[in-house]
C-alpha cells in the first residue's frame, strides 16, 4: 500500500482520504477511541473518498485502511 494522505486533520465534518501508488482495493474503518466502528467505507483501485463525520462528537478517532498486503492506522481529530 503506498501512503494515506487524510486532510483536513483536524476535521469538522468531512475527512478526504488518498493513498498514492495504490493499486488495490481499500476498506476505511473510522472507530472511537473505545474501539467501536462509527463508519465503514470500501474503495476500488486509486479511488479517493470523503469520509462523514457530522454527527460525530468532537474528540479523537482512529482510521483504519486495510488492503490485503497492509493495514495503517491514522489518529483523527474531530472539532465543531
Amino acid at each position: 500500500m503506498g501512503n494515506v494522505k487524510v486532510y483536513p486533520n483536524p476535521c469538522t465534518d468531512l475527512i478526504n482520504v488518498t493513498l498514492d501508488h495504490a493499486n488495490e482495493n481499500a476498506t476505511y474503518m473510522l472507530y472511537d477511541l473505545s474501539g467501536n466502528s462509527v463508519n465503514t467505507q470500501y474503495s476500488r483501485q486509486n479511488q479517493s473518498l470523503i469520509i462523514n463525520t457530522l454527527g460525530l462528537p468532537n474528540g479523537f478517532y482512529f482510521l483504519s485502511v486495510s488492503t490485503d498486503n497492509s493495514i495503517q492506522h491514522i489518529k483523527i481529530l474531530k472539532t465543531n
